[in-house]
């Protein structure tokens, strides 16, 4: 066999596999959608905060039932409850319900940071019902890391049914999630700092 034949064979050989690395298909372009999501995020933050959290929850049913504050500010019967450790308010949760929409973030703040909310919402009056929730990690004020779940919910379906699925790295932008609970945590912030003395941040 002629060298030139050799090649020809090796270049029809490689073409398809050439030609696959130039055009990527349609599920390559989904994984690169992750990868960024993921490289964008602090893992190494994420697993810190996670443990502090765990000592939290720990920490809050040894030291009791949590203190409760009447809101008005965006319904008539919303209520904070906090919980304390060392009498430090490190987790404040928040249940707003105006009927259709249910809105229930959970603050946890350590050394009087907020490093974590959990997000969770469900809306029954959309033309697609549907229920959520955001885990949302932060550092010095700032979103380092954040998963999410969503699924549409059958007519009567508990938005419970939202702890079957698992979560996947959030793809929005850091502004979309921090508009989530942000206004909220400004408001249950001053509340808690009028109420304890303390100063968060």
């Amino acid at each position: 066999m002629t060298p030139f034949r050799i090649q020809f064979l090796l270049f029809a050989l490689f073409l398809p596999i050439f030609i696959a690395c130039v055009h990527p298909t349609k599920n390559d372009g989904i994984t690169s959608q992750v990868e960024i999501a993921h490289q964008r995020f602090d893992t190494l933050q994420k697993i810190r905060v996670d443990s502090i959290v765990q000592i939290i929850n720990v920490g809050v049913k040894a030291w009791g039932l949590p203190t409760l504050i009447p809101l008005t500010t965006f319904h008539p019967n919303d209520t904070i409850r906090y919980w304390t450790i060392n009498n430090e308010p490190e987790r404040i949760s928040l249940a707003m319900d105006s009927g259709q929409t249910v809105e229930w973030p959970t603050f946890f703040v350590r050394n009087s940071e907020l490093i974590f909310v959990r997000y969770r919402t469900s809306h029954g009056a959309e033309a697609i019902p549907y229920a959520a929730e955001s885990m949302v990690y932060l550092k010095d004020g700032t979103i380092v890391y954040c998963e999410e779940r969503r699924m549409n919910l059958e007519a009567g379906e508990s938005p419970g049914s939202l702890r079957r699925k698992g979560y996947t790295v959030s793809t929005r932008s850091l502004e979309d999630i921090e508009k989530d609970y942000e206004k909220y945590w400004l408001v249950v912030k001053d509340a808690i700092n009028q109420k304890t003395g303390k100063l968060i941040h």
